[in-house]
């Protein structure tokens, strides 16, 4: 019989089983430890893997943004080659480079992202923190004959009375 405890204070997870043969629940407790582990990081790694995939498209839509933002400003620049006398030209200008300024900064923290999910992608951490090791007991737990015994005991005098 395999229990499961959970409180919802913590996160906390307690795995009890109960069997005839000791070695075969410890080996049992084991196994779900290391396919609950195998689980959750094969759910990370695919978010992971998602999120690198939105940023590796975001980063070349920014790219490419940032491409036709420099080529905007070189053409306005070539074209108005005296634009220190003219406060709307100065404004214009101070915006094409703004606009490039921020697709610049866009696309450095979207390349910095996509480097650390590269990193978060290959990192072998245990998902599964485990407290207190699956063990064999030492004395059998279950059943617990001295106390049916006694209890036996106890029901068969209230009866005979």
């Amino acid at each position: 019989m395999i229990e499961v405890k959970t409180n919802k204070k913590t996160p906390l997870v307690e795995i009890y089983v109960n069997s005839n043969d000791p070695e075969f629940c410890a080996l049992i407790n084991w196994s779900i430890i290391n396919t609950l582990d195998s689980l959750q990081k094969n759910f990370r790694i695919s978010q992971v893997k998602d999120k690198k995939l939105f940023i590796e498209s975001r980063a070349a839509d920014i790219g490419k943004e940032l491409i036709v933002s420099e080529e905007k400003l070189k053409e306005f620049r070539e074209q108005n080659r005296v634009i220190l006398q003219s406060p709307s030209l100065l404004l214009e200008e101070a915006r094409l480079e703004r606009d490039i300024m921020l697709k610049m900064q866009l696309f450095t923290t979207l390349k910095t992202e996509y480097e650390m999910s590269r990193i978060e992608e290959v990192e072998d951490t245990k998902m599964v923190q485990i407290l207190d090791e699956p063990n064999v007991p030492i004395r059998r737990i279950s059943p617990n004959t001295k106390n049916r015994v006694i209890i036996a005991g106890f029901v068969g005098i209230i009866l005979g009375f």
